[in-house]
Protein backbone atom coordinates (compact mmCIF):
# COMPACT_ATOMS: atom_id res chain seq x y z
CA UNK A 1 0.00 0.00 0.00
CA UNK A 2 1.28 3.45 -0.87
CA UNK A 3 0.27 6.63 0.94
CA UNK A 4 1.67 10.12 0.77
CA UNK A 5 3.72 11.76 3.49
CA UNK A 6 0.94 14.10 4.58
CA UNK A 7 -1.39 11.17 5.15
CA UNK A 8 1.24 9.47 7.32
CA UNK A 9 1.67 12.69 9.33
CA UNK A 10 -2.10 13.03 9.71
CA UNK A 11 -2.37 9.48 11.02
CA UNK A 12 0.50 10.00 13.44
CA UNK A 13 -1.02 13.24 14.74
CA UNK A 14 -4.05 11.20 15.79
CA UNK A 15 -2.41 7.99 16.96
CA UNK A 16 0.99 8.99 18.35
CA UNK A 17 1.12 11.31 21.36
CA UNK A 18 4.82 11.99 21.00
CA UNK A 19 4.49 12.92 17.33
CA UNK A 20 1.57 15.22 18.14
CA UNK A 21 3.56 16.95 20.90
CA UNK A 22 6.63 17.34 18.70
CA UNK A 23 4.60 18.71 15.78
CA UNK A 24 2.84 21.19 18.05
CA UNK A 25 6.13 22.42 19.52
CA UNK A 26 7.67 22.62 16.03
CA UNK A 27 4.75 24.77 14.88
CA UNK A 28 5.06 27.05 17.91
CA UNK A 29 8.75 27.57 17.22
CA UNK A 30 7.98 28.32 13.58
CA UNK A 31 5.56 31.05 14.68
CA UNK A 32 8.16 32.53 17.04
CA UNK A 33 10.77 32.53 14.28
CA UNK A 34 8.36 34.22 11.88
CA UNK A 35 7.75 36.92 14.48
CA UNK A 36 11.50 37.49 14.86
CA UNK A 37 11.93 37.60 11.09
CA UNK A 38 9.40 40.41 10.79
CA UNK A 39 11.53 42.65 12.99
CA UNK A 40 13.96 44.98 11.28
CA UNK A 41 16.52 44.64 14.06
CA UNK A 42 17.23 41.88 16.56
CA UNK A 43 18.92 42.49 19.87
CA UNK A 44 21.75 40.20 20.86
CA UNK A 45 19.37 38.27 23.13
CA UNK A 46 16.86 37.91 20.29
CA UNK A 47 19.61 36.64 18.00
CA UNK A 48 20.50 33.99 20.56
CA UNK A 49 16.83 33.09 20.92
CA UNK A 50 16.51 32.82 17.14
CA UNK A 51 19.55 30.53 16.96
CA UNK A 52 18.25 28.31 19.77
CA UNK A 53 14.77 28.11 18.22
CA UNK A 54 16.27 27.00 14.91
CA UNK A 55 18.34 24.31 16.62
CA UNK A 56 15.38 23.04 18.63
CA UNK A 57 13.13 23.09 15.57
CA UNK A 58 15.66 21.04 13.61
CA UNK A 59 15.91 18.53 16.46
CA UNK A 60 12.11 18.22 16.52
CA UNK A 61 11.96 17.74 12.74
CA UNK A 62 14.62 15.02 12.90
CA UNK A 63 12.74 13.18 15.65
CA UNK A 64 9.45 13.43 13.74
CA UNK A 65 11.17 12.01 10.64
CA UNK A 66 12.47 9.14 12.75
CA UNK A 67 8.94 8.41 14.00
CA UNK A 68 7.63 8.52 10.42
CA UNK A 69 10.28 6.03 9.29
CA UNK A 70 9.49 3.71 12.20
CA UNK A 71 5.78 3.93 11.46
CA UNK A 72 6.15 3.20 7.76
CA UNK A 73 8.49 0.29 8.47
CA UNK A 74 6.26 -1.27 11.16
CA UNK A 75 3.01 -0.78 9.27
CA UNK A 76 4.39 -1.87 5.91
CA UNK A 77 3.29 1.40 4.34
CA UNK A 78 5.37 2.75 1.48
CA UNK A 79 5.64 6.45 0.92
Amino acid sequence: MRIDLQEVKDRLMITNDEFYRLAKEHSEHEEQLEELTRRSYLTEAEQVTEKNLKKRKLFLKDRMEQIIKEYTKESGVAR
